[in-house]
């Protein structure tokens, strides 16, 4: 959550600078051996963390849209709704051993993301 917290304020700084809009994608993923339209996590829930995520940073929650997206893999789901060019922000702290940021990080940039750490 914190890492996301950072993520939106750093985009909204850009945003701001270069006259951007901003989209928050959550990919909720929902297991094979559950129905896509009844994930595990409720959707109010999943809603009001997002909607508390973004109270708890500097983003205006008007200038902000959120896409929740039910999915069966996260890089998929990266994959359909991004484009080559779009700017990704991934946020948490720049530890080495970060791993699955990294790995995120090298998906994004092979689909043709400009991709930015941003360190809580």
């Amino acid at each position: 959550m914190r890492g996301t917290i950072a993520a939106l304020a750093t985009a909204d700084r850009l945003a701001r600078q270069l006259d951007l809009s901003l989209t928050l994608l959550v990919p909720q993923v929902v297991p094979y051996r559950i129905p896509i339209t009844r994930p595990a996590v409720a959707i109010d829930h999943t809603r009001r963390a997002v909607l508390s995520m973004i109270s708890a940073s500097v983003v205006n929650a008007h200038a902000i849209s959120v896409q929740i997206c039910f999915c069966r893999d996260r890089i998929e789901c990266l994959t359909r709704w991004l484009g080559a060019g779009s700017i990704v922000l991934l946020g948490g702290r720049n530890y080495w051993w970060r791993r699955r940021e990294r790995r995120l990080g090298r998906v994004l940039r092979a689909m043709g993301c400009e991709v930015v750490f941003a360190d809580q």
